[in-house]
């Protein structure tokens, strides 16, 4: 509407910096997924200890390495980078220009390692470690009888889904567009739109995969209900009855 950035050059610059370390913790953490769920099915004694704290520690692990990495691009931003923020048109968030001639020498490999190339290895990585999630899958629910909650595979195969289906076409314009391809906005736009799938699927998939989850979510809702009605009782009181008229004689005689 306003065809401008309208919330400040400090929020524009951590939306900037922000979106590409999220992005980086959500491919990791969905690599850490799929590995920690072929571990579970392939060794499920030895899963038996991992507590909540130890997936906590993976959590923070792995922020921790996403801004690691990141900083080196960071402080290249910051120093020279800093007057080359622009209004971007394709997905009308801030953007940096990468055209300064005063950049370092190692900044370009390093971007295109880190980024390019280490996403592309952890792609590959989810791909193989899923397809190995469901074959390791199917082979203990058929050896010895034993019984397998499916329920985590499936949420684990659909979370993958999404994010392959929701970066897939990102990637390929990126690349291309690091390659030399010049694209409109007729293409990083609905490109751009596909990647906020992952972000409101999730909901969605635990929800229909996760019993646990359903149930956690109706406990919620129902308690919500509750308060409501509660605060809505003690807001509006019952009203209070009209006193009852007594009629006289001599009111009735017009006295």
């Amino acid at each position: 509407i306003t065809d401008r950035w309208v919330v400040g050059e400090l929020l524009c610059e951590v939306s900037e910096n922000m979106s590409w370390i999220c992005t980086e913790v959500t491919l990791f953490q969905t690599c850490t997924l799929t590995t920690l769920k072929l571990i579970i099915l392939k060794y499920p004694l030895k899963s038996r200890v991992w507590s909540s704290r130890f997936g906590h520690k993976i959590c923070i692990s792995i922020w921790l390495l996403a801004v690691g990495v990141y900083s080196p691009v960071l402080m290249v931003k910051i120093i020279y980078l800093r007057n080359a923020v622009y209004f971007s048109y394709h997905d009308y968030v801030c953007n940096y220009g990468y055209t300064s001639p005063n950049l370092p020498s190692w900044y370009k490999w390093y971007f295109l390692i880190t980024f390019p190339v280490v996403n592309a290895l952890a792609y590959i990585a989810l791909i193989v470690t899923s397809i190995y999630v469901l074959v390791v899958a199917k082979k203990a629910s058929s050896q010895h009888g034993r019984t397998l909650r499916w329920e985590g595979v499936i949420t684990v195969l659909l979370t993958v889904g999404v994010l392959l289906l929701s970066t897939l076409p990102f990637g390929v314009a990126f690349i291309t567009w690091l390659l030399g391809a010049e694209h409109g906005t007729g293409v990083w736009r609905p490109v751009i739109l596909v990647q906020y799938l992952n972000i409101m699927a999730n909901f969605f998939v635990y929800s229909i995969t996760v019993r646990s989850f359903r149930k956690f979510l109706k406990l919620k809702i129902s308690q919500i209900m509750l308060r409501i009605s509660t605060r809505r009782t003690q807001v509006t009181p019952e009203r209070a009855a009209p006193p009852q008229m007594q009629v006289t004689n001599q009111e009735l005689r017009g006295d």
